[in-house]
């Protein structure tokens, strides 16, 4: 993940093969006139190749390596054909956390760098500006854009092979952080006499194993530091009109109010209703409980049935039936039937009320309550009458409950607007909470999280 050099270069020998000083090993150059270090093949020494001695820098210490893409390979990245010329393993310093990156060349573009780390890919090309804060702060801004850092440590250069144009060997420390805004990376590595700055690009795997196919490419695993979150160009969007998805039907709900408001087809208010005991040898309560008198008689235990004065639907639609009652300590059952007074089509509908009171240990409690609401849809138009019938444990004494009912057409239900936020809301949910477990995932490889608290710290 290194990149741009600042100060000078050394000047590199200028030729295509030299012996090893060490074996004798042929080493061929592919950047020739550029390459700084160059690793023996054969023995694994790494050497000076810009020293007219071709001086050994470090005799061999290490085994022979291998790499998932081979030295010497060719690919086409983004329209440009590169090579293959140099590898370098890195670790954090005293971990088993590792990575490799590849230096590759074009005679006409130039080194660009391909870094694997968990079987992901990033592709790297060096920035010639330095950058204000690199390695320290938390945050950096490039070309207007902000990047969160994602690491920071020491590194150390545990294999190399191939040519470079810098001088490296075995061992080299140098501070690196990185910093990403998905799927983009700004790398930089900084020792005491330079620092080099890259910014990379995530790479497919699809995309590298057409490149290379010959490319032995590890499998990937967890998620890449700077890897594209899921619908990473489309989320924004996809919420955006969920949101105006939302705004639709909130709009359409309304609109569909004001156009088809509702009707009132039957309205009881007070009415009394002569109730079936239940059980049958249940006790009048106080008839003054809801205004009725006291000392009445018992009248029918049978039960009655109301009959509403008939009322027109004029097209297919809903009805909303509200019934409420003066219960206390009890509960109340009505039993209503719609009839069609031309076809005998009847629908029947069933509502329950229950109300209880209480004080124990000091405190007051109350649940149920005293009224009911049910939906009928699909009503077909036609003239109707509403039968009611009523079944309770409360009662006066001359067996009647009051009771108010309400029978309204064309109302704009509030649960079908809710039942349509709530599957307008599915599909950006998902993508939000995939993104955010894509996120949770790419943060716990990180010692920092963005809008951390981690104190900012010199190199």
């Amino acid at each position: 993940m290194t990149e741009t050099r600042f100060g000078q270069r050394p000047t590199a020998k200028s030729v295509k093969a030299f012996q090893c000083p060490n074996c004798g090993g042929p080493i061929e150059l592919r950047a020739v006139g550029i390459t700084v270090t160059a690793v023996c093949r054969q023995c694994s020494s790494i050497i000076d190749a810009a020293n007219p001695d071709l001086r050994v820098i470090q005799a061999a210490r290490q085994a022979a390596c291998s790499t998932s893409i081979e030295i010497g390979s060719r690919g086409e990245l983004y329209g440009v054909v590169w090579e293959v010329i140099g590898y370098t393993r890195k670790s954090v310093r005293g971990t088993i956390y590792a990575w490799d990156e590849y230096l590759l060349f074009n005679p006409w573009e130039g080194f660009r760098f391909l870094s694997q780390s968990n079987g992901h890919w990033t592709f790297f090309k060096r920035q010639n500006s330095a950058i204000d804060g690199i390695g320290r702060r938390n945050s950096l801004t490039l070309s207007g854009h902000t990047y969160t850092v994602f690491n920071k440590d020491y590194v150390v250069v545990e294999s190399v092979k191939g040519e470079f144009y810098w001088r490296v060997k075995i061992g080299d420390e140098s501070y690196a952080a990185d910093y990403i805004r998905p799927p983009y990376m700004l790398s930089s590595e900084a020792t005491t006499d330079e620092i080099n700055i890259s910014l990379g690009m995530y790479v497919d795997k699809a995309v590298l194993k057409k490149a290379f196919p010959e490319a032995r490419l590890p499998s990937a695993s967890g998620v890449g530091a700077c890897q594209p979150p899921p619908y990473h160009d489309k989320a924004g969007k996809i919420v955006q009109m969920g949101l105006l998805a939302a705004c639709a039907a909130i709009v359409l709900h309304i609109a569909m109010g004001i156009a088809l408001p509702s009707q009132t087809m039957v309205d009881i208010t007070g009415q009394p209703i002569v109730v079936k005991p239940s059980p049958p040898n249940a006790l009048p309560v106080s008839g003054a409980m809801w205004g009725a008198p006291n000392e009445t008689s018992v009248g029918q235990t049978e039960g009655q049935t109301l009959k509403s004065e008939p009322f027109v639907l004029p097209r297919n639609g809903n009805i909303r039936i509200d019934t409420s009652t003066w219960i206390y300590n009890g509960w109340a059952d009505f039993d209503l039937t719609l009839v069609n007074d031309k076809t005998s089509v009847s629908f029947p509908i069933k509502q329950s009320v229950s109300y209880y009171h209480g004080v124990d240990d000091g405190e007051s409690w109350s649940e149920g309550k005293n009224k009911a609401r049910t939906w009928v849809s699909n009503v077909p138009a036609g003239t109707y009458h509403l039968l009611i019938e009523s079944e309770s444990d409360q009662f006066t004494k001359d067996g009647q409950l009051p009771f108010n009912l309400t029978l309204r057409r064309g109302v704009n239900e509030m649960s079908n607007l809710w039942i349509a936020l709530f599957l307008i809301a599915i599909y950006p949910a998902i993508v939000l909470f995939r993104r955010w477990s894509f996120e949770s995932q790419r943060w716990s490889n990180s010692d920092y999280t963005p809008g951390g608290d981690r104190n900012e710290g010199n190199i």
